[in-house]
């Protein structure tokens, strides 16, 4: 939805570019109200959590919105969506356990949750340190320094924005094929590749006494190389966040993530005309090194996240072991304690 709104976004400027007087800005402007407006109705059609309405002692419904989510039309999982049921609740069981509350200090306090957070910000932080950004806000600004016009820089970006939504769409349709670490590691080394052609080439091409259209014509396809490879960062840069964090921080720690994202966007947004104007092309090589960083880190510390459920991503990054815990609390009261989600766990199938 983000790439999406992308792209409404550079085609409605562009075509506000064209127009005269005061609605070549009032139209864009007032625009955005419309795809509010249908989120906040959306929002009002989405199933809660199983995890949540389990935690609020909610079971049937917890039981419902999980087959609605997970059972099959032919309803040959149904033993999965039972067995994934009864996991959730030993899970929230053994949540409650082992801490009765979380605050926010426990998030940077406790070393798997403070690992967690550290994993989501940093994926967070590298959407912002690609420079995808600095392309986005200011790519009139940059085809300008190529001697474009302004009303063909425009539709260059829309252009580009409208292919960086195609590539959204395919990275999605194989994302939970091909996994986030296969997908992630070539997009960062690949858009450090890519400034690195683009700034070279601005090196070497000057607009006002060159002649030579393919370098021009370069320019711009590195643009939409860049485009390519960012688009798997771009996407599981929001997913990631939610899948490694526990239900328990869930809120917190996305949040988190979440103002890290905005935070890089409002910096680079406020430096990078500076930038531009003292350092030109060199900017795009220090975005190219830091890309590069990026995809160092994740290859040494991501882990996969594609096939494990939540409870045993909490294994993963050390915070229980859910049946450890519960034989814990089974011999200390000779039975587990089972009065806050009854085992209600069979999957109802209605006979055809």
């Amino acid at each position: 939805m983000l790439g999406l709104g992308f792209v409404v976004a550079q085609w409605v400027g562009y075509g506000g570019s064209q127009a005269t007087g005061a609605f070549s800005w009032r139209f864009p402007l007032s625009l955005q109200v419309l795809p509010a407006v249908i989120l906040c109705g959306g929002i009002l059609l989405l199933p809660e959590s199983p995890r949540w309405l389990l935690e609020h002692q909610k079971v049937a419904e917890a039981q419902s919105n999980l087959e609605r989510l997970h059972l099959n039309r032919s309803q040959t999982n149904a033993d999965f969506v039972a067995r994934e049921f009864q996991e959730i609740q030993d899970a929230l069981l053994a949540e409650k356990a082992a801490i009765t509350s979380v605050s926010w200090k426990i998030i940077f306090t406790n070393a798997p949750y403070r690992r967690r957070l550290l994993l989501a910000c940093g994926i967070q932080a590298f959407t912002q340190t690609s420079g995808i950004n600095v392309i986005n806000y200011y790519g009139p600004r940059i085809y300008a320094t190529l001697g474009f016009s302004v009303s063909t820089s425009l539709f260059i970006i829309g252009v580009y924005g409208a292919f960086a939504q195609l590539w959204n769409t395919v990275c999605l349709a194989i994302m939970d094929h091909v996994g986030r670490r296969k997908l992630l590691l070539p997009s960062i080394f690949g858009m450090g590749a890519a400034l690195c052609v683009n700034a070279t080439l601005a090196r070497y091409f000057n607009p006002e006494t060159s002649t030579n259209q393919d370098a021009l014509r370069a320019s711009v396809a590195m643009n939409f190389v860049f485009s390519v490879f960012f688009t798997s960062l771009g996407v599981i840069s929001w997913v990631y966040p939610a899948e490694i964090m526990s239900m328990a921080i869930r809120a917190r720690g996305t949040s988190l993530s979440t103002v890290t994202n905005w935070s890089l966007n409002l910096l680079f947004a406020q430096c990078s005309p500076l930038a531009l104007s003292r350092l030109g092309y060199r900017y795009f090589y220090i975005f190219a090194a830091l890309n590069w960083a990026s995809g160092i880190s994740i290859y040494l510390f991501y882990p996969e996240t594609l096939g494990r459920t939540l409870e045993q991503l909490d294994e993963l990054f050390g915070d229980q072991r859910v049946a450890h815990a519960l034989k814990d609390t089974t011999s200390t009261t000779g039975e587990a304690s089972n009065d806050e989600f009854p085992r209600e766990v069979s999957v109802t199938i209605d006979k055809a």
